[in-house]
Order: C-alpha cells, then sequence, then structure tokens
C-alpha cells in the first residue's frame, strides 16, 4: 500500500501509558500495617487499633480499662492482650512506681 498524501499531517496517536502501581513503602521508614477494625474484629486487633490512635507514647492498664476497646474494659483481659502484644513486639514495658500498675511504650514504627 502507498502513504496517504495526509500523512505526514496527522498526528500519531500517543501511546496510553499505564497507571502507576501504588508503591508500597519499604525499609526503616515504613509504618506497620494497622488491621481495619469493626465490631465483628477480634479484640486484639481492636486493641491495635486504638493503640495507634492513642495520642501519647505510653499506655497504662488503666487507660486501656478506660478508653480502650469495649471487649478489654475487663482488667483480666486488658492485662492479657498487653501482654500478648508485648511478646510480639507492640508494646515495651516500662518501669512503674506502684508495683500492682503495668505501662508499657507503644512501638509505632519497625525497629
Amino acid at each position: 500500500m502507498t502513504e496517504s498524501i495526509f500523512s505526514k499531517f496527522i498526528e500519531p496517536e500517543p501511546k496510553k501509558e499505564r497507571p502507576a502501581e501504588p508503591e508500597i513503602p519499604r525499609g526503616p521508614a515504613a509504618q506497620p500495617i494497622i488491621p481495619q477494625v469493626d465490631v465483628k474484629s477480634p479484640p486484639i486487633e481492636r486493641l491495635i487499633a486504638w493503640l495507634f490512635r492513642w495520642p501519647k507514647d505510653t499506655v497504662f492498664t488503666r487507660d486501656i480499662l478506660w478508653y480502650g476497646p469495649t471487649p478489654l474494659r475487663n482488667p483480666k483481659a486488658a492485662r492479657t492482650a498487653a501482654a500478648l502484644l508485648e511478646k510480639n513486639g507492640w508494646l515495651t514495658p516500662l518501669p512503674t512506681r506502684r508495683y500492682c500498675d503495668r505501662a508499657w511504650k507503644i512501638e509505632r514504627g519497625p525497629k
């Protein structure tokens, strides 16, 4: 086939670019993934989500009892959940003035 005499005046169609995929942050500045929670979520996931909304860097057992998720407003359940998060690296124990009190530093980023 021969080229049309008008082909030099027609602009070629621009190549369609694929939309950029969102980058997943990696490395030391990456934030941990906070689970999406609702009423049916397990109490431990609700506690993690609550801890990341907590405005302070430390949390006491009484804070979890007063302000935390409803299923953890029982002292035994709150201490058990906090101990589990401590074991998995979400919380770091801190010394307290009273022997019966517990405090933790919230680990909001990777170590």
